[in-house]
């Protein structure tokens, strides 16, 4: 199992990447946009807070609702087995 910073590294967190930077979003579909969750890193000052709907909004701007869905919720419901409201 891979460490960073002496952190064991899951084979989960492997396989899901948090995407909240335009790199992430525009390769995508080398990723998979079924690995794609997004996340603020709340309370951190690098995150997307208190803007964040605004930023996602302008970063999935050219992304299909399908593929927004899953980036925004689907994806995290499904991996962590809840149902999105």
């Amino acid at each position: 199992m891979s460490k960073v910073c002496g952190e064991k590294i899951t084979a989960l967190q492997l396989r899901h990447h948090v995407a909240d930077d335009a790199f992430g979003i525009r390769e995508r579909h080398y990723i998979g946009v079924d690995n794609l969750c997004w996340g603020n890193d709340y309370p951190h000052t690098e995150s997307t807070f208190p803007r964040s709907q605004q930023i996602m909004g302008e970063r999935l701007r050219d992304v299909s609702a399908d593929e927004r869905d899953k980036i925004l919720q689907g994806n995290v419901a499904r991996i962590y087995g809840f149902r999105p409201q």
